[in-house]
């Protein structure tokens, strides 16, 4: 459907965008009740490797990126250098003094240009995606 452009930010067997995840085995991974929320309500949980934290550190430092990893100690985050480079950066979260999580590039709107049939029939297609 022209007003909800899915493929303009996803690939599910077509098209070649990476700003959203990849939708083409999404339905072995995820069941129906995700795709619908995913959908409806894009910002109530962000796939992983898409979720995009600003960091402010103790140091008053401020790092924004892609979350690549995350574990007890540390959170890696892909940002850009001062070339437009993309560069990982390691930062310990001990460094933090604060996190905030941007919102989902996907917009928020997408339910309103969908019928509930056109809804449903989404939902369905994306299940099958195996």
């Amino acid at each position: 459907k022209t007003e909800v452009q899915c493929l303009r930010c996803h690939k599910c067997e077509i098209g070649d965008s990476q700003v959203g995840p990849d939708l083409t085995k999404i339905g072995a991974e995820k069941d129906r009740l995700y795709l619908l929320e995913s959908i409806i309500y894009p910002n109530r949980q962000i796939a992983q490797g898409f979720q995009i934290v600003v960091l402010t550190l103790k140091d008053g430092n401020v790092i924004g990126g892609k979350v690549l990893a995350e574990d007890a100690n540390s959170i890696q985050i892909e940002t850009t250098d001062t070339d437009g480079k993309l560069k990982p950066v390691q930062v310990a979260l001990a460094d933090v003094k604060e996190r905030s999580r941007a919102p989902s590039a996907m917009p928020e709107n997408i339910r309103d240009n969908l019928s509930r049939s056109e809804l449903r029939d989404l939902v369905e297609y994306l299940a099958t995606r195996k």
